[in-house]
């Protein structure tokens, strides 16, 4: 079990998946556009990682994906307050930790849940 609301945990995974699914519809050349989920969990924590096989994220980008307002999809109406609010909601919620990093082949988000979250 985790101290978290359930629907502020399904809207970090939709805001995280949402952005998977606009880089496949932007970049229409990603053979088998896929995103996979893995959880893991230990004593203290659960861990959940989300990632994509869309190319990966700029690394001009990487370290301000978080930031509030920050978006690289003015023409496609981003906001930039997807995964800000995702970050909020884990970090300050759930007493845990979202990063983001490029894997092999696209994005890769690993969220960690602090169980014991007072």
């Amino acid at each position: 079990k985790l101290l978290i609301y359930k629907n502020e945990l399904i809207q970090v995974f939709i805001n995280i998946i949402q952005n998977a699914r606009d880089v496949f519809l932007q970049n229409k050349n990603t053979p088998a556009p896929t995103i996979t989920i893995k959880s893991y969990e230990n004593e203290q924590n659960v861990t959940v990682v989300i990632a994509d096989n869309g190319g990966g994220i700029d690394k001009k980008n990487i370290l301000r994906i978080f930031e509030p307002y920050f978006t690289t999809k003015q023409n496609l109406n981003g906001t930039g307050i997807g995964l800000y609010m995702a970050k909020t909601i884990v970090e300050e919620r759930s007493c845990g930790s979202i990063k983001a990093q490029n894997n092999n082949d696209g994005a890769e988000f690993m969220l960690v849940f602090n169980k014991e979250c007072k």
